[in-house]
C-alpha cells in the first residue's frame, strides 16, 4: 500500500492481471475505503505484467515499481527452458488530480544511445519504414479528432508480413496492441490487447520501449500495456502511420537503446 498525502493506493495482482484501488485508510479500524479503482497494466493476466514489487527507499523519494513479464506458455510449459520471464522496466507511480499516473523512471533515458529518426509537425507516408532497431524507444505526440486513428508498427520484417502494431482508433474507440502477425511461430501466444477509450478529440503522448522480445507502452501516463513478442525476423522495422483524417502527428523521436 502506497501513501500519497491523505490518499492510499493499494496494488494487487489477481489471476486476470494487476489492478489498483485509491482511497483512505482508517488507522484506528484499519478499514480501507475505496474511492476509485483501475487497471495498472493492460496485459494478458499472468502472461503479461504481474507480481509488482515496490522500491520504497528511492533516494529521490519516488515509488518505483518493477514487475515480471512472462512468456505466453508460463502456465503450461513442460520442459526446462533455462529462464522464466523477464523484469519490466522500473516505473514511477504518482497521483495527479486523484488519478494514478505511471511512467518509466527518468533514468531509462540513460539508455538512449543515439537518435535514429526525428520528425516534428509533418505527415508520415503510410507504410514507410522510418527506422530499424530491436532495442528502441519511440516517443510520439499525436492529436486525434473523432473518427481518426494512429498506428505504430514495430519488429516488422522487410516484406511486412511479420509485425506488432499499436493502434489508437477513435472509430472503434479502442487502443489496441495487435500481436496477430507478431511471429511466424504457431506455438507462440498472440492475443490482442485492447483498452476502451472515449473516442473524443484528444492529444496523446506515447512512449514505447522495445527490447528484442518485449514491448512496454505508456500513454498519457494513464494507460500502460506490457507484452512479450517473439518475432523471427532480425530487421526490426518501425513504421508510423495515421488515417487520412484531420489528426496531426506533432512530434516523433526514435532512439536506439543500449548499455
Amino acid at each position: 500500500m502506497l501513501k500519497f498525502g491523505e490518499k492510499y493506493v493499494l496494488l494487487y495482482a489477481p489471476l486476470e492481471g494487476t489492478r489498483y484501488c485509491i482511497g483512505e485508510l482508517n488507522k484506528d479500524t484499519w478499514e480501507f475505503t475505496v474511492r476509485s479503482e483501475g487497471i495498472f497494466d493492460y496485459s494478458v493476466g499472468k502472461k503479461g505484467f504481474y507480481a509488482p514489487n515496490t522500491y520504497l527507499t528511492d533516494p529521490k523519494g519516488r515509488y518505483v515499481i518493477i514487475g515480471c513479464l512472462f512468456e505466453w506458455d508460463r502456465m503450461a510449459c513442460t520442459y526446462h527452458r533455462g529462464w522464466a520471464g523477464m523484469q519490466s522496466l522500473p516505473r514511477e507511480v504518482f497521483l495527479k488530480k486523484e488519478e494514478l499516473c505511471i511512467r518509466p523512471v527518468e533514468e531509462c533515458e540513460d539508455l538512449r544511445k543515439k537518435v535514429l529518426y526525428s520528425l516534428g509537425s509533418a505527415c508520415v507516408k503510410r507504410g514507410e519504414v522510418v527506422a530499424s532497431c530491436r532495442q528502441a524507444e519511440i516517443c510520439c505526440r499525436v492529436k486525434l479528432p473523432e473518427n481518426d486513428c494512429f498506428a505504430v508498427r514495430i519488429f516488422a520484417s522487410r516484406d511486412g508480413t511479420e509485425y506488432t502494431e499499436l493502434r489508437i482508433d477513435h472509430t472503434s474507440r479502442r487502443i489496441c496492441l495487435d500481436r496477430s502477425e507478431s511471429t511466424k511461430d504457431i506455438h507462440v501466444g498472440t492475443e490482442q490487447i485492447e483498452i476502451p477509450i472515449g473516442g473524443e478529440s484528444c492529444e496523446y503522448r506515447i512512449n514505447m520501449i522495445l527490447d528484442h522480445s518485449s514491448v512496454e507502452v505508456f500513454i498519457n501516463e494513464r494507460y500502460t500495456i506490457s507484452a512479450r513478442v517473439f518475432p523471427e525476423n532480425e530487421f526490426g522495422g518501425i513504421m508510423i502511420s495515421k488515417c487520412p483524417g484531420q489528426g496531426t502527428i506533432e512530434e516523433i523521436v526514435i532512439y536506439e537503446l543500449g548499455l
